[in-house]
């Protein structure tokens, strides 16, 4: 490993003890003089944020039924702005691509209908509870639900196959989802964001 990716891991790494211990933490891999200071307020809540945040590459439907239309917002709460408000048409049908989950909302870079019509492109937030998927495994005994984003993590159920789940966060290509009864994790090979097919 190159000395310089080595002080930036090192960075980053004592970067994320702001958090974890609230106290002073030493910048030295990254001075030259070696001086320690105290993080700033603003430093603090950005790396909450970006702490809160994680990437995904996943792909889900908007839940049936929603209400008049599907609203994208700027930040995910919902005081933010509307980007968007997706009509009932387009939402019956509409499939999106998530790409960062942060408190059970979700980030989505497109939506497209059906006949892969784009209905939108950019940067919207929405409720996780908003969208859905289901599971493959048709023709099997069902899917497991994992206890974390492992497929080593415990099993907390068998899901039937082609069974309706709504989304509550995203890690990479596993989705936490809810069932009526428990939330647990969906391995990506077990996923399926077509609203119309069982994805067999």
């Amino acid at each position: 490993m190159q000395p310089a990716t080595a002080l930036w891991i090192n960075h980053q790494r004592q970067r994320r003890l702001w958090l974890a211990v609230g106290l002073t933490v030493t910048l030295s891999s990254c001075s030259a003089t070696g001086a320690s200071r105290v993080p700033t307020a603003d430093e603090v809540n950005s790396l909450a944020l970006e702490l809160s945040r994680s990437e995904c590459e996943v792909m889900a439907y908007a839940r049936d039924p929603q209400p008049t239309s599907l609203e994208l917002r700027t930040e995910p709460n919902e005081e933010a702005p509307v980007i968007v408000a997706l009509p009932d048409e387009a939402v019956i049908e509409l499939t999106v691509t998530i790409v960062i989950a942060q408190d059970e909302w979700l980030r989505v870079d497109r939506a497209v209908s059906e006949a892969d019509r784009l209905e939108f492109a950019g940067q919207g937030w929405t409720p996780a509870e908003q969208l859905s998927l289901r599971t493959k495994g048709y023709d099997t005994d069902g899917v497991p639900l994992y206890a974390s984003a492992n497929e080593e993590s415990q099993v907390l159920a068998q899901l039937p196959a082609d069974y309706p789940v709504t989304l509550v966060s995203c890690d990479r290509d596993w989705v936490k989802v809810e069932t009526e009864t428990t939330q647990g994790w969906l391995a990506p090979q077990d996923q399926c964001a077509n609203p119309y097919t069982s994805c067999s």
